[in-house]
Order: C-alpha cells, then structure tokens, then sequence
C-alpha cells in the first residue's frame, strides 16, 4: 500500500501473490517474507521510503554456499523484525530470468484484489515458472512444500487454461525443464489428477535420476524425517533440478560469491 501511495507498483510475488490468488483466505498461505520485483530505477525510492521507517538491511542466516544473489538482495526488515521485504530486479536468480526476464513479468501481470485495493501479481503461466525455479533451487527439500501446495491449487484452479506452449518455451530458455519435469512427476505421484498436467512433463523419471527421485518422494511421504546432507542435496541438483551446464555455472558463481 506505501509503495502504491508513492507512485510505485511493484509485482508482488511468491508467498503473498499465491496466498491472494490462490487460496480463499490468504491467511491459510503462510509467508516468510514479502517478494516485491522493482525496476532497478525504483530501489532508491523504495529504500528511502521504508528507511525514513527504520527498516535496514540485514543477514537472515541463510548458508553461505547456494545463495546467490543476482534477482534479490538480503532482507529489508522492520525495526520490530517483523516484516522482511525482499526486493526483487528478476523475478528468481539466474537462469530464470534468461526465459523470463522481468520486463515480461511486469508486462503480463495482471490485477488482484486485497484488503487495501488491488495489486500486481504475476500471471498463472509465469507463476508457476518462478515457483518451479524456487522448488530447483531448495533442490526438493523441506522448504519447497509451500511452493508444491501453491502450484497444485495453481494447476486445480486452472485446469485447462494454462498455456502449456509458453511455459514449456519459457522453461526451454531458462533451462529449467528438469526440474519441471520432476516436479510435475512429484505431484502426480502424492496424488494430482494426472490430468491436469501434460503426460510428457509428468512422466516419472527412469535409471539413476529414478532412483533419486523414488529417494525424494520417499522423504515427501514420511514429511522430511531427516535433513538432507550436502552431497544429496548436489545429487538431487545434478539429476533431478537442473542441466550439467546449468549445474556447473551455478556453482562457479556460489564458488566466487563465496570467494567475494
């Protein structure tokens, strides 16, 4: 509402769109943060506002290794703690953006309404993209549940409507059809109506990127009774999330950031 009153329109994305768009009370949608994608020439305006506030920015403890922060910066948060904004020039970190660039986020985005008049949010097609990249990017982990809930009331209330072409083109460019694929696959096998995704990209898995994947559904079904360790985490990235070029580009900018 501050944003909007400042002649600002963010795109609202990730916890707080879903939970307007997709559940009857958003209350049900817990979120951790608030995701606002800005134009790089708003952030100024944007800081001082929430600045003269008292919010600053600050660590929120997250690992070292992964986080690689080329669409967001760290939280924004409240004097109180309360309130983390994450401000956003992509809509998810690279390589999204290379098949959804945030131009076109902004430009398809469409009206919702909430308690204090309306907001953007992103549309069905690139919503589920940004939450597919979020789901690659936690490698299937305990932290992708919400992202899971989210795209199977996405894909029940839009069954038939969705544009298959364009997401599939989207997720080709930004090289995320691996973890389409998976994703997709998981939520049939915990029980989505095999028709409300294409059989090609719901397909379970076979060979070694099978077995990994029975492993994830295993851990799904028993509601995560462990962490996962590091070299899971990497094999689940290197076979159910993403492309080997993908997979050693990622790490050598986690390995400079880490080095920054």
């Amino acid at each position: 509402r501050l944003m909007a009153e400042a002649g600002l329109e963010p795109v609202a994305l990730k916890g707080f769109a879903s939970a307007h768009t997709l559940y009857d009370d958003p209350v049900a949608r817990i979120g951790g943060d608030l995701d606002v994608l800005l134009r790089r020439d708003q952030l100024a305006a944007v800081i001082d506002l929430f600045g003269k506030r008292g919010f600053a920015f600050a660590a929120d403890g997250r690992r070292r290794w992964g986080f690689v922060s080329d669409a967001s910066f760290v939280p924004f948060f409240s004097p109180d703690g309360v309130c983390n904004i994450d401000l956003h020039v992509e809509a998810d970190s690279w390589p999204l953006h290379v098949g959804l660039p945030a131009d076109d986020v902004r430009a398809a985005a469409r009206r919702v309404a909430y308690a204090h008049g309306t907001f953007a949010a992103p549309a069905p097609e690139h919503a589920l993209l940004i939450a597919v990249s979020n789901i690659a990017k936690d490698r299937f982990s305990a932290p992708t549940i919400s992202k899971a809930i989210d795209l199977s009331r996405l894909l029940a209330r839009r069954q038939g409507e969705l544009d298959w072409v364009e997401i599939e083109a989207r997720g080709a460019r930004a090289a995320l059809m691996p973890a389409l694929r998976a994703t997709l696959a998981l939520l049939v096998e915990l029980g989505l109506p095999r028709e409300w995704a294409p059989p090609a990209l719901s397909r379970r898995p076979s060979g070694l990127a099978g077995q990994v994947f029975a492993r994830v559904l295993a851990d799904w079904l028993a509601l995560f009774p462990r962490d996962c360790g590091a070299a899971s985490l990497l094999t689940r990235e290197a076979l159910l999330a993403r492309e080997p070029s993908t997979l050693v580009a990622l790490n050598l900018r986690r390995l400079r950031g880490l080095l920054s």
